[in-house]
């Protein structure tokens, strides 16, 4: 048996072993010296791919300036899978937010994930907003949500929440955009993937695109609010609720947090 078929092979096994299990985790001790583990002791990590009934909950509320309100901020809940149908309605409920005169835009994230090329739909609403778009973490921002969140004007996270960031795999890859081929075609493809995500998540994330790759690679990469904040996957972890966040941008209509400069020049030594 030659070896391209042996390599295909092992390919087609590891795919067909996909699990979403979100149970394995990285150890990540302080900025400068993210643990290594070994691939091979780790099973292969999938993107939850939406099912074809996952329900569109992406709404904003209010509508309208309630009287009372200094400054109108509306809040836009994204819970679900990122699909075609929950990304539709979340472009449409930024878009009402803008047309209604909102100053800003904060989202709600509590997400497992989903699909690559509807992500990149929302990412691209998002960074073309008129308007400010804040995004809160608080649960889950797993998969393509944690890639998400890095197109957001300011990145939020709760302390109670986690991130986790892997890389692309064939569940995570809508029908149109995974093009036909053999099973080492599919492999090429996905990693070529994983490494134009990477390198788009490193515009706001203090690591390199290799190193990132590197922790994504056949593995997920769990981070808690403190490991976010300290590699600048977040501008900020919150003391309050989100709750008391609303209110805060109801009354200011601003935050006393800014964005982390872009790299590369404030995280040179986290290479």
């Amino acid at each position: 048996m030659g070896w391209s078929w042996v390599k295909a092979i092992a390919i087609i096994l590891t795919l067909s072993h996909c699990s979403c299990s979100h149970s394995g985790r990285d150890t990540i001790p302080d900025t400068s010296a993210i643990e290594d583990v070994d691939a091979s002791a780790t099973p292969p990590v999938v993107v939850t791919a939406p099912s074809a009934s996952a329900s569109a909950v992406a709404t904003v509320q209010p509508l309208q300036r309630p009287s009372g309100w200094r400054h109108f901020i509306p809040t836009l809940t994204f819970d679900s899978d990122i699909s075609d149908a929950s990304v539709t309605a979340a472009v449409t409920a930024l878009a009402q937010a803008q047309a209604a005169g909102a100053e800003a835009v904060l989202v709600l994230i509590d997400s497992p994930g989903g699909d690559v090329s509807s992500s990149y739909r929302l990412m691209r609403a998002i960074e073309s907003s008129k308007i400010p778009v804040y995004c809160l973490v608080d649960g889950k921002g797993y998969s393509m949500a944690a890639y998400a969140l890095q197109s957001c004007s300011l990145r939020l996270m709760t302390k109670r929440s986690t991130l986790m960031l892997h890389e692309v795999s064939s569940t995570g890859v809508s029908s149109g955009t995974n093009t036909p081929g053999s099973a080492l075609d599919l492999g090429r493809q996905l990693e070529r993937m994983t490494t134009a995500l990477v390198q788009q998540a490193c515009s706001r994330i203090c690591l390199s695109p290799q190193r990132l790759q590197h922790l994504v690679q056949g593995r997920q990469l769990w981070l808690t609010a403190a490991e976010a904040s300290a590699i600048d996957a977040v501008d900020a972890v919150l003391e309050e609720t989100p709750a008391a966040l609303e209110q805060q941008l109801q009354d200011r209509g601003r935050l006393r947090i800014q964005p982390r400069p872009r790299r590369p020049h404030h995280c040179s030594l986290q290479q």
